[in-house]
């Protein structure tokens, strides 16, 4: 059913879940249940549903603007304190997923406004921004789920991944601020290290949660040294093992794509040697995240639509 509606294609999916939040955003405005109902937590679900689905397709299709963006208070009536304390998705905050969509409408509007004084000044303005609320984002993650009945062990696993997610898109945004920047650049490689090493431990394997589906796709981009980009593949190929066919089919599609631009690169740098022009390395894969639409491989049920 999922293929006749067109689900498989990122603008087709998009176009649903927007019109999904085309008609909650409304009803939130005109009542206000009780913070403990049913009726909002069903809601909860529904608006962080929609969020992650509309961030995490926004890459792949330049039909998220603006519209995507507008939910007026509708999070601020779901969750008006502690999201984490009321998040039904455990693993992944809505908060996260509202600036990665915003990062990626940024990605998509620098890449038409990029000979646009005027546009260029906003989307300056707008870069800034969203740096500002992925720090006040970091400087929350030592209270999360405090409120939360959980174990210790499944505190630092959520704390991780929202941390993971904050730092690629640290990385997302360098990218986008200076699109030619290397794995090799000081930001980067400081942001993609930080992840490595909160990586490296970390059990990602957390049945049905697709929360670092595009947090990883982007450290795999611009990891510098062979060891992060083995790191950051294994644990895609983790993630794939336990999310739905969806999230699963994408996130190979991105494995297999980033995995040639691996093999091109290191062919590259083969061919130049270990000491010249150590800045071409791995260039044109961490460039994907420039053109993020080509993580859908030719052989992928997905396809990239510019309007």
């Amino acid at each position: 059913m999922s293929k006749s509606l067109g689900f498989g294609d990122p603008s087709n999916a998009l176009m649903h879940f927007a019109m999904c939040k085309d008609l909650l955003v409304p009803m939130l405005a005109r009542s206000k249940p009780a913070l403990d109902s049913n009726l909002t937590k069903l809601l909860r679900v529904v608006a962080e549903c929609i969020i992650f689905n509309v961030a995490t397709l926004s890459p792949f299709s330049a039909r998220a603007g603006q519209l995507m963006l507008d939910w007026g208070t509708s999070f601020d009536r779901l969750f008006p304190v502690d999201e984490s304390a009321s998040s039904p998705f455990l693993g992944g905050l809505q908060s996260v997923y509202r600036v990665m969509l915003r990062a990626n409408v940024l990605l998509h509007r620098t890449t038409k406004d990029r000979f646009d004084p005027d546009a260029r000044i906003h989307d300056a303005r707008e870069y800034l921004e969203l740096w500002h609320q992925l720090d006040d984002l970091e400087s929350r993650v030592p209270e999360l789920y405090h409120e939360r009945n959980l174990s210790a062990a499944s505190v630092e696993l959520y704390k991780a991944k929202h941390r993971l997610a904050i730092l690629a898109l640290r990385v997302q945004l360098c990218k986008i601020a200076r699109p030619l920047a290397s794995p090799i650049d000081t930001d980067i490689r400081g942001y993609v290290s930080e992840a490595a090493t909160a990586l490296g431990g970390l059990d990602v394997r957390e049945p049905g949660n697709p929360a670092l589906r595009w947090p990883l796709t982007i450290l795999a981009c611009a990891a510098h040294s062979d060891e992060e980009f083995a790191l950051f593949t294994a644990k895609m190929q983790d993630v794939q093992s336990v999310v739905d066919p969806a999230n699963r089919e994408k996130l190979a599609s991105a494995q297999a794509v980033i995995s040639r631009h691996q093999q091109t690169d290191a062919g590259v740098q083969s061919a130049l040697g270990t000491d010249r022009n150590r800045n071409c390395y791995t260039a044109r894969r961490i460039d994907l995240l420039l053109e993020p639409w080509k993580l859908l491989s030719h052989d992928s049920p997905f396809s990239w639509h510019e309007c």
